[in-house]
């Protein structure tokens, strides 16, 4: 029986299987540092806003989520991207703001790393956070 041949016949039979493994697995690292970065931005952008004025504490904390992911090389613009800040009412019952909650989230569509893996076109990564605005007397 001859075997010329064989060892060349397996890997064309294995390679794309392992090719897509491969690529899986960067694909899915890729979408898991993506989200890392739209976690760290939020954080940072909410953070920034829960230290801000009341009067641009929104403002502020949507220009610190996008300087952020602009700083990861994750810009916004023209991507689908939205970011979305508010302010959460205020639920003392001094009703002198020491409660207010100020709710960030950003919203992005996945840029997949490789084109190997269809159907990650509609796919989108959320993060969101809440923190407490700081208050300080005047």
């Amino acid at each position: 029986m001859k075997r010329r041949g064989a060892t060349a016949l397996e890997f064309a039979i294995l390679m794309p299987v392992v090719m897509v493994l491969f690529c899986g697995i960067f694909e899915s690292g890729w979408a898991f540092y993506q989200h890392d970065v739209l976690v760290r931005a939020v954080r940072a952008g909410c953070r920034a806003g829960a230290i801000a004025d009341a009067a641009d504490r929104t403002l502020v904390a949507e220009d610190a989520v996008l300087r952020s992911l602009q700083d990861a090389g994750f810009a916004c613009e023209g991507s689908g991207c939205t970011v979305d800040v508010h302010t959460l009412a205020d639920t003392s019952t001094t009703g002198m703001g020491h409660d207010a909650m100020l709710a960030c989230s950003v919203r992005k569509p996945v840029s997949p790393l490789t084109a190997a893996i269809p159907g990650l076109d509609g796919l989108h990564i959320k993060a969101a956070t809440r923190l407490r605005v700081e208050w300080s007397p005047r």
